[in-house]
């Protein structure tokens, strides 16, 4: 039988790593219709099974989760089939990835041009996301069907994306970390990838905020965390991003550190 990673259309034996699928290279591939994530929901868990069946799980989590909708519903929730898209495009990746030795992985990352910030993504909190317990899970997978989620910080973190990118900085953005890891960005500089939440919270507010956010991080075992806490008038995002990638090249383990711009 042949391995996930050889069925998925790379070979960990082969000398040189050959290019993954391509929907890993790019975040904005056209969003699938209801009947297409319901398809590969059901490949995924058949993959999923041979390897990690922690995965499995998962996604016959989020299958159970829409298995009764209509088609036509589902299609009319566009929060609802990007998360999904973004969750079995990530898991296909993963079952890429999780057969490897650390060197064919680095070799895959390479050849491919994973970045820092992804590789962090796959290497350490995807999987940790697989194998824990997520509180949040239930309660915002009860909101996004709901049509309760709102998106209303989008402009903001997109922006915020552009910012670092333009610094050479690199940069995740997922469903998982916003709603269950209180992570608006995960970013990386030259050396290390780092959590970042964004809030325009002030004063006396602020330490409310600041200790749920160090408990989720520290559920996750999210050692190094920052929170910028900005105006929403003029925003300054080159000087964000600077200080971002600063902090994340630079901050020690262990340390959860808010800065007021």
């Amino acid at each position: 039988m042949k391995s996930t990673a050889a069925f998925l259309g790379y070979n960990p034996r082969s000398f040189a790593p050959k290019p993954i699928p391509a929907f890993i290279g790019s975040e904005f591939m056209p969003r699938m219709s209801a009947s297409q994530i319901k398809v590969q929901l059901d490949e995924l868990i058949a993959q999923a099974e041979l390897v990690e069946p922690d995965l499995a799980n998962r996604i016959r989590e989020f299958k159970r989760w829409i298995v009764k909708k209509k088609d036509g519903l589902l299609d009319s929730k566009p929060y609802v089939l990007d998360l999904l898209q973004e969750i079995i495009q990530d898991s296909r990746f993963w079952l890429i990835i999780k057969p490897l030795s650390s060197i064919e992985r680095l070799e895959l990352y390479q050849e491919n041009n994973i970045s820092l910030a992804k590789q962090y993504w796959f290497d350490v909190l995807f999987p940790t996301w697989l194998h824990e317990r997520d509180p949040q899970l239930p309660i915002w997978k009860q909101k996004i069907m709901a049509g309760e989620f709102r998106n209303t910080d989008d402009a903001t973190i997109t922006q915020m994306e552009r910012a670092i990118t333009a610094q050479q900085g690199s940069v995740v953005r997922r469903y998982i970390l916003d709603l269950s890891m209180a992570t608006d960005l995960l970013i990386a500089g030259n050396q290390q990838a780092l959590c970042v939440q964004l809030t325009s919270v002030t004063g006396q507010w602020l330490p409310e905020k600041v200790e749920k956010w160090q408990k989720v991080l520290m559920h996750w075992q999210i050692l190094r965390g920052l929170m910028l806490s900005y105006a929403m008038v003029n925003t300054d995002y080159p000087s964000l991003a600077k200080v971002a990638l600063q902090h994340s090249d630079t901050l020690a383990p262990g340390s959860y550190t808010v800065v007021n711009m």
